[in-house]
């Protein structure tokens, strides 16, 4: 075969096919609105409230990076939800801890999935 053809066979037998199969759209249905309500948190200062509430408890980088893994382990409902959702709330919270992101990726990561 050639690149071309290649290329098409694959947008429509992988993408194509995922995304009119009705399960894989309640997914990408659930994740765009669920984005949608994560940005309207951060945009009416929710996100910065709750950030507030753990920066009380987490004072230094070792307690930030405890409490995002237990941020992760409490919010969890679904595991797009929890990386969505501890992501973002701990971001400010970690940067500020000076704890590098990546860090904070791996915590979102490890109690994404797992749990």
């Amino acid at each position: 075969g050639n690149l071309n053809g290649g290329f098409k066979n694959s947008i429509e037998n992988y993408i194509l096919n995922a995304i009119a199969d009705a399960g894989h759209a309640y997914v990408y249905l659930f994740t765009f609105f669920l984005s949608g309500v994560v940005a309207m948190m951060e945009k009416s200062g929710g996100m910065i409230g709750f950030t507030q509430a753990i920066s009380k408890y987490a004072t230094s980088p070792r307690t930030g990076q405890l409490a995002a893994y237990f941020v992760g382990i409490v919010i969890f409902f679904d595991d797009y939800a929890n990386t969505l959702l501890a992501g973002q709330t701990m971001r400010p919270l970690i940067d500020s801890l000076t704890v590098s992101r990546e860090k904070l990726a791996f915590f979102v990561d490890a109690t994404a999935a797992p749990v």
